[in-house]
C-alpha cells in the first residue's frame, strides 16, 4: 500500500485461457514475514484445492520457506527477472569492464535460462564458464533447478517471471492510496468489471482457444512450412527442420524439443506433423 495508509498487499493471480490476468486472492498485512506468507498461501491452497500449480515468486526467504511448506519446493519457480537482476549486480561486484562485456554475460545467462534441452544447457554453461569461471559458479550456486527451463521438472507454461504480480499492482495503483475499506470496495467493483469484460470477449473467439494463444500457434505453423516429416512408429512421427531430427508423439502430446510439454501448446514440429 502507498500514501497515508500503510500495509503490505499480498496477491495471487493466474493466467486465463487467453494469457490474460485472472486475480485469485489478495489480502492486506502489516508486514511481509514468514508467518504472514504462510497464512496467505494456506488460504490460497484452500481455493486452488489439489490442482498442481506452479508458484512464481522471487527469492525472499519468507516466501521460499512458506511456498515449500504449502505447495512443495519443486513447485516454486524463481522469477527469472529477479535472478537476472541479481546476476547483473554480481557482475558489477566483479568489476567487469565495458558495457559490451556485461551485455554478453547477460545474453549467456539467457541462453542458460531458456535452453529447453539438457545438452543445450550444458553448452551454454560451458560457454559461460569459458567466459568467466566465477559467473558459472554463481549460476550453479543459485539453484538453476528453480529457474532454468531445462532443469525445472514441472510444466511452467513458458512463464519465466512474476510480471503478472506487477500487472496486478499496476492495475490497482490508484486504489492503493485509499483506506482499507474503500480499497476493498473499489477492488470488488474493478474485479467485477474485469470478469464481465473477459466474458464478453469470449464471443470474439473463433474456437476453443483464445486469440493470443491462436497467434502463437499460427506463428509455429508458419515456422514449420519447410519442415519434412517421416512416419516412425504408431502415432510417432520424425520431423526434420534441416538441422536435426525430432520425434513427435501425437497421442502423448510430446516432442523431443520439449516445447510442447513445457508450454502446453503445439510447437512448430508438432504443427507440421498435425498438418
Amino acid at each position: 500500500m502507498s500514501g497515508p495508509y500503510k500495509g503490505a498487499l499480498f496477491s495471487a493471480s493466474s493466467y486465463d485461457a487467453d494469457n490474460g490476468m485472472f486475480p485469485l486472492a489478495y489480502d492486506l498485512f502489516s508486514s511481509k514475514n514468514y508467518e504472514d506468507w504462510l497464512w496467505f498461501l494456506e488460504k490460497l491452497k484452500m481455493v486452488i484445492g489439489e490442482r498442481d500449480v506452479i508458484i512464481i515468486f522471487d527469492r525472499h526467504q519468507g516466501i521460499i520457506h512458506s511456498v515449500s511448506e504449502v505447495f512443495g519446493s519443486e513447485n516454486h519457480a524463481h522469477c527469472y527477472r529477479h535472478i537476472k537482476e541479481n546476476f547483473s549486480s554480481f557482475l558489477t561486484k566483479l568489476n567487469t569492464k565495458g558495457r559490451k562485456v556485461k551485455e554478453n554475460a547477460l545474453q549467456m545467462l539467457d541462453s542458460i535460462a531458456y535452453a529447453r534441452l539438457d545438452c543445450d544447457y550444458e553448452v551454454a554453461m560451458d560457454t559461460l564458464r569459458t567466459f568467466n569461471h566465477d559467473l558459472a559458479k554463481w549460476v550453479k550456486e543459485n539453484n538453476p533447478q528453480h529457474w532454468a527451463i531445462s532443469k525445472f521438472k514441472k510444466m511452467r507454461w513458458d512463464k519465466m517471471t512474476s510480471n503478472l504480480a506487477e500487472s496486478f499492482n499496476s492495475w490497482l495503483r490508484h486504489e492503493q492510496h485509499h483506506n482499507i475499506c474503500v480499497f476493498f470496495i473499489e477492488h470488488m467493483d474493478k474485479l467485477g468489471s474485469l470478469l464481465v469484460e473477459h466474458k464478453n470477449g469470449l464471443v470474439k473467439w473463433n474456437g476453443c482457444i483464445g486469440p493470443k494463444i491462436e497467434e502463437k500457434i499460427a506463428l509455429n505453423i508458419g515456422k514449420s512450412e519447410n519442415y519434412i516429416t517421416y512416419l516412425h512408429l504408431g502415432s510417432s512421427m520424425k520431423e526434420s527442420n534441416g538441422k536435426a531430427f525430432l520425434e513427435v508423439d501425437l497421442m502423448e502430446r510430446t516432442c523431443t524439443c520439449k516445447a510442447w510439454q513445457m508450454f502446453g501448446i503445439q510447437c512448430d514440429h508438432a504443427c507440421v506433423v498435425i498438418r
